[in-house]
């Protein structure tokens, strides 16, 4: 219900505006990179790893420094809660894993 198409009120607009039909929608971009920081690894990167696969997303995510455990934590707490594993990918806390 999130995600579904909306149409923009008419209410607020500018006068020359008022006619025109305005329509969002939300389409997945497919693949989100998520760079996790070393304080707070679980709960910055959870709450952008929840929101980007609930839209539709696989996520690529990089952890912050020693902060590898909290990220694999994060992918096994979506396994156990039935979600397909090959939505998220851990990648190496190295700097260089990204480019």
């Amino acid at each position: 219900r999130l995600l579904q198409s909306r149409w923009a009120s008419r209410i607020g607009r500018p006068m020359w505006a008022r006619q025109v039909a305005v329509e969002t929608q939300h389409e997945p971009w497919g693949l989100v990179l998520i760079v996790g920081p070393s304080n707070y690894p679980l709960l910055l990167p959870g709450v952008h790893l929840l929101q980007s696969l609930m839209a539709g997303n696989g996520v690529w995510l990089k952890p912050g420094r020693d902060s590898t455990e909290c990220a694999q934590a994060l992918r096994m707490l979506w396994i156990e809660a039935g979600g397909p594993p090959e939505l998220i990918e851990v990648l190496p806390e190295e700097v260089d894993a990204v480019s």
